[in-house]
């Protein structure tokens, strides 16, 4: 068992969240109270004992600021915080993308129904006018017809059929 080499996806480390206390590198930092009021910029050591004392821990809120903004509260909380914030904008995300496809589908069907409409109205409208035309010409070809027929009762069955 000495040789046991682990898992290659072992060796990878996890994600570890924000620096609390002793975790935090840098030297001065911005520091934010419990209650939300700003100390000003302390060195760690001090900040740490603060932090202590009020039975909470420094947690390190924006390490790219200069100096670093560092928060004193329970690193649970701000965990569980974190959470229920990144859980409210995927809900949120999730809700706006559905509502835009569905205002874009109806939108679509509505546009698709309106252009159809209107090929619908164009083509009955040109019907009506071909009809009145071709009534009119077929009515003036059946008494032309009519008439070759009186004129000439002994007509063959083919001249019939194209009439």
């Amino acid at each position: 068992m000495q040789n046991f080499k682990p898992n290659y996806f072992q060796r990878r480390s996890k994600p570890q969240g924000p620096k609390v206390n002793e975790r935090i590198r840098a030297l001065d930092v911005q520091v934010i109270s419990s209650d939300g009021k700003n100390l000003g910029t302390l060195q760690i050591k001090k900040a740490i004992e603060i932090a202590k004392s009020e039975g909470l821990d420094l947690i390190e809120i924006s390490p790219n600021a200069n100096p670093p903004v560092c928060k004193i509260m329970d690193v649970g909380k701000y965990k569980y915080d974190q959470q229920k914030k990144a859980n409210q904008a995927k809900k949120k995300q999730k809700e706006e993308s559905v509502r835009d496809q569905n205002f874009d589908q109806a939108g679509q069907l509505r546009e698709k129904e309106m252009e159809l409409s209107a090929k619908i109205k164009e083509v009955l409208e040109n019907k009506k006018e071909s009809r009145t035309e071709d009534e009119s010409k077929i009515d003036s070809n059946s008494v032309k017809n009519d008439s070759k027929l009186l004129q000439n009762p002994m007509v063959c069955e083919e001249d019939v059929a194209h009439i």
